[in-house]
């Protein structure tokens, strides 16, 4: 959406112009105070930009006092933006101080613009870690994800249903045979003996 800016400040000093890739604060008219958090980016549309829930970074641990595993969760400060993420998969089976490797990580609560080739730290507690994104994976915008839910769902409803089984379990169909073949006599008696003892 395009927004009209009153005022432009970097560093606590008003600027008539701010260059690409410059980070400073900017006085916005229309624009709830809700509606803006850290680690948004102004942008233009000719970029076409897409936020990502999952990137791939190549990254240097500089201390951790054990190893780092799958699923290790960390404080990611990638920019401005500053989120924990999620460590998804790695090429080694652990990581210790001093290993350098390429890992997948995924936001945990909402997507993030970044590009590739940014510098990025991730820590938690006593462990430090640096790196560089290396690959983004778009994140699916809303439209898409709501057409993929649809397609799957048209997908369950077009299969053949075989009907409700039956409470014991058994199939209808063999039930049926086992009727046939009982002899009338046989079929007589059974009901004869039901009414009897009700």
């Amino acid at each position: 959406m395009p927004i009209p800016i009153k005022s432009i400040h970097r560093k606590r000093m008003p600027v008539g112009i701010v260059k690409c890739g410059q980070s400073a604060s900017f006085a916005l008219k229309k624009i709830p105070k809700k509606d803006v958090r850290k680690g948004m980016v102004l942008v233009d549309p000719k970029v076409k930009p897409v936020a990502s829930m999952v990137f791939e970074a190549e990254i240097l641990v500089l201390h951790h006092p054990t190893t780092i595993k799958p699923n290790y969760q960390a404080m990611l400060h990638i920019g401005s933006v500053r989120q924990t993420a999620t460590l998804v998969s790695m090429g080694k089976e652990v990581l210790r101080t001093g290993d350098r490797d390429k890992v997948q990580f995924k936001f945990i609560r909402q997507p993030e613009y970044i590009r590739p080739g940014t510098k990025m730290v991730f820590r938690e507690g006593r462990t430090k870690a640096v790196g560089t994104v290396s690959s983004v994976v778009p994140q699916e915008s809303l439209a898409q994800q709501r057409a993929k839910q649809k397609d799957g769902r048209q997908k369950q409803y077009g299969k053949k249903s075989m009907g409700p089984k039956p409470p014991n379990g058994k199939p209808k169909e063999k039930i049926e045979k086992k009727l046939d073949a009982l002899s009338i006599e046989q079929l007589t008696s059974a009901a004869s003996t039901s009414t009897s003892s009700t």
